[in-house]
């Protein structure tokens, strides 16, 4: 780990990776700590739904036994919870863990569905897939006893995949097109700016006052005139989308995973970094940060603003002993101003991030 100052924020970045493993990776960050994969050495066939508490020395594996062959899959966090997939009789099923290998709660919704998984949640909302012959249906997933799920597929599209959610909305593809749905199938909106054009919504949230902002990537011909992946980003038209990748990294690829409204993580060119607010040229690379320097690529893949500091949860990819591992990597961003720029902190420190409503322990890397 080390500190490097940065105009605006002292940044430092965790290795979470266990020496037991060949692979990590965070997939999603919050108050309980970063949620992702872990894959072993020496069963490399194997991954298990994790949760890093701490440091590397304190990751909890959400299974019930470390040689089952059914294992369950984290996709993101909220709060006190993780959302994913848990296994039955060798099926995957949507589940919600709330810290603890015993807490997980199923929310497979049984016949027609063949199998089902969360891809995010926020605050009472989940979203994700659930497969219907043959084919993948968006679905949302709504507080109930039990939890109420409607199956958001709509039109044509041979399938739809939820992505994400602020808690009010839903948002992913159906088909090639990036879609938001408000809780039904027939209020599926399109939010390609173009059209034919291959767009991906993989992440929302609330800005401070309340709008919605939703990331992702596109297709885009750049200036070169080559094909690229840019990172891309919406308030809740298609109408509002902005182009976002870096006018410094011309020729390169970009994209965007995750936001908490006003600030915005991803990667640009293999490099972690993050966004602040609607600028393309606002992006920090992060990447400089990992200590020891990662050999291969970096990503940033969930972030939240909670203390008055940016966590991040990511990846970065080395190359030891001649084989290739990635390690779960968190970065905690601390503003030397007071507070982080595109997030207007509340008077009592709270969190402003309105994807993370859910109160919940702090637990620091």
């Amino acid at each position: 780990m080390r500190a490097c100052a940065q105009p605006s924020y002292t940044w430092q970045a965790y290795d979470m990776h266990s020496a037991v493993g060949w692979r990590s990776e965070g997939l999603g960050i919050s108050r309980d700590g970063a949620a992702g994969d872990f894959r072993w050495k020496d069963k490399p066939e194997f991954s298990g739904a994790s949760l890093w508490m701490g440091s590397e020395a304190m990751w909890l594996l959400l299974n019930e036994s470390e040689d089952s062959i059914y294992l369950p899959g984290i996709h993101g966090a909220d709060a006190d919870k993780q959302c994913g997939y848990d296994t039955v009789d060798g099926l995957t099923y949507a589940a919600l863990w709330f810290g603890t290998r015993d807490s997980v709660v199923h929310l497979h919704p049984g016949d027609p569905y063949y199998t089902s998984e969360v891809r995010d949640v926020s605050g009472d909302m989940a979203v994700g897939n659930v497969s219907i012959r043959g084919k993948d249906h968006a679905a949302v997933w709504t507080a109930g006893d039990p939890p109420v799920m409607v199956d958001l597929h709509y039109g044509s599209a041979n399938s739809s995949y939820a992505r994400a959610t602020d808690g009010r909305w839903q948002g992913g593809n159906s088909g090639l097109n990036a879609v938001i749905w408000k809780g039904t199938p027939e209020s599926m909106v399109l939010m390609n700016p173009t059209e034919p054009g291959l767009y991906v919504l993989v992440g929302m949230a609330l800005n401070p006052d309340g709008v919605g902002t939703q990331v992702g990537t596109g297709i885009i011909r750049d200036q070169f005139d080559n094909i690229r992946d840019h990172a891309v980003l919406w308030h809740d038209t298609p109408e509002s989308w902005i182009d976002m990748h870096p006018p410094s990294s011309p020729g390169t690829n970009s994209h965007m995973w995750g936001t908490t409204g006003g600030v915005h993580c991803g990667e640009v060119a293999g490099r972690a970094g993050i966004w602040f607010g609607d600028d393309p040229d606002s992006f920090l690379d992060i990447h400089q940060f990992i200590d020891p320097p990662p050999t291969g690529a970096s990503r940033a893949v969930d972030i939240d603003v909670y203390d008055g500091k940016v966590h991040i949860a990511g990846r970065a990819t080395y190359e030891i002993d001649g084989q290739v591992q990635t390690h779960a990597i968190v970065w905690i961003g601390t503003p030397d101003g007071g507070r982080p720029r595109g997030e207007e902190q509340p008077e009592n420190g709270a969190s402003s991030s309105r994807k993370k409503t859910a109160a919940g322990k702090t637990n620091h890397p």
